[in-house]
């Protein structure tokens, strides 16, 4: 083995840096706007920006830049800007389409009125000839569109937060599933039919059975899973994120905590990040390779860490202290004809989250909460670091809302260091004149130091 960094971690990276990733350069990209006339082939796509924000958002940011013909947009795109659908099509080294996707197309510049202007005396092979347009376009999923539009609401008797999301997204999804076009069909058509949607669940922390579970009127289906987490119910001990994004050729609607460091003994497709401070690695093609169900990247040396240790826990405290609203009506004391037992924990309970290393633990008391998960979630957070990482050559179709993630890098004291976690967002933008994506990932690790005893 070629000693590459002098780390213990030296075989894995080794691993990384000998694999040959058939997408790693070379990548083109094309784009084709449907108007309710005609499909334009782009001629030249100068970049594609991908943001995936897990935390906040719901679907990808997708913006393209390109340009355009001028007498294609006068003619073709601009009379119909606001009822346009555009194709974005990903080919690799051999010429093989592996991402193919649709999307309602947003204008984000040239909005202003052409009518009277030079470009009506012209045809449009003029104009083509004579002058480019820049385009800056967003792309926004169709099932998107559909899935904002839908409401749901109701009283669910004898069920947990699970059984509620589980059967109203299936419910809510099912009239905007659509079968693909043939081959025979004409290209040219607006409102394309949506794909099926799978929903792809992470099992919440609360298993707990109501009664009933309340959902108010004018509740959107996609804000539905941080209704239940931040009002009465409770899913995750780690906050709650939700996403629309295609993963290995199927179109998910992902529910998962934010803040989680177990999911990655339980989950099987998991991603792992080494890290070594060898810059003369800060360039080479190979980055990442896939080993069964486990992703391994070899990060860039420019890693920004934002970490302010038990500083959080010195605020906000690092336990729990509530009252348990299901038992108010009952009493802690229990009177036979022999003994009278008393329980000083049945109406008034609390939690740690994590030992302070000073050992001077503050609780914080939140009174008559029927919701511990919302409070938990907010002291977890504080446990977690936030890691970015720079990923040149890279392929973020391999990433997933929620994926379990494993940072790994040698230490002088400790060793070999293990940071799980969950990836929280990732921005990918693809160069034509390079022909390859980089990438900047973001995920939130448990901090080293609040770990250690």
């Amino acid at each position: 083995m070629t000693n590459i960094t002098g780390s213990l971690i030296d075989l894995d990276i080794s691993k990384i840096f000998e694999n040959n990733n058939p997408r790693t350069n070379n990548v083109n990209y094309d784009v084709i706007v449907h108007t309710p006339d005609e499909d334009i082939e782009i001629q030249f796509v100068k970049t594609v920006e991908i943001m995936r924000d897990y935390n906040g958002n719901l679907t990808d940011y997708v913006v393209v830049n390109i340009a355009c013909g001028a007498g294609d947009f006068i003619k073709g795109i601009y009379p119909y800007r606001d009822n346009c659908e555009i194709s974005v099509l990903r080919t690799s080294t051999l010429d093989y389409l592996d991402r193919a996707y649709r999307y309602k197309m947003i204008l984000l510049n040239n909005n202003g009125a052409v009518k009277a202007s030079k470009y009506l005396t012209k045809t449009r092979d003029q104009l083509n000839a004579e002058e480019q347009f820049h385009l800056e376009i967003q792309c926004l999923p169709l099932e998107l569109e559909i899935l904002r539009s839908t409401f749901v609401d109701g009283i669910y008797k004898n069920s947990s937060v699970k059984d509620v999301i589980v059967s109203e997204f299936y419910q809510g999804t099912q009239h905007i599933t659509g079968t693909k076009s043939s081959t025979e069909e004409s290209k040219v058509r607006i409102g394309s039919d949506p794909r099926d949607i799978e929903v792809d669940i992470t099992e919440p922390h609360n298993d707990y059975t109501y009664n009933h579970i309340d959902v108010p009127s004018g509740t959107k289906l996609t804000d539905l899973p941080f209704y239940l987490q931040d009002t009465n119910y409770g899913v995750y001990n780690g906050s709650i994120g939700a996403y629309l994004q295609e993963y290995q050729d199927t179109l998910y609607f992902f529910i998962y905590p934010l803040y989680n460091t177990s999911l990655f003994y339980t989950r099987v497709k998991k991603l792992i990040i080494y890290y070594t401070s060898n810059t003369r690695l800060a360039m080479v093609e190979n980055t990442y390779t896939v080993e069964g169900d486990v992703v391994k990247i070899l990060a860039n040396s420019d890693v920004k860490i934002i970490d302010s240790g038990e500083n959080d826990f010195m605020n906000s405290g690092s336990g729990l202290i509530a009252s348990n609203p299901k038992l108010l009506m009952e009493r802690n004391v229990n009177v036979t004809d022999a003994t009278i037992n008393f329980s000083s924990d049945a109406h008034i309970t609390g939690t740690k989250i994590k030992n302070r290393r000073d050992q001077v633990d503050r609780m914080q008391y939140v009174q008559n909460e029927s919701n511990m998960y919302k409070q938990r979630s907010a002291i977890i957070k504080n446990t977690m670091a936030i890691y970015q990482i720079t990923w040149h050559f890279s392929d973020i179709e391999l990433l997933y809302p929620g994926m379990p993630v494993m940072y790994t890098y040698d230490d002088e004291i400790d060793g070999v260091i293990e940071l799980h976690g969950l990836v929280q967002s990732v921005y990918a933008r693809y160069n034509e004149a390079t022909k390859t994506t980089s990438a900047i990932l973001n995920i939130a690790v448990e901090k080293p130091n609040i770990n250690k005893e």
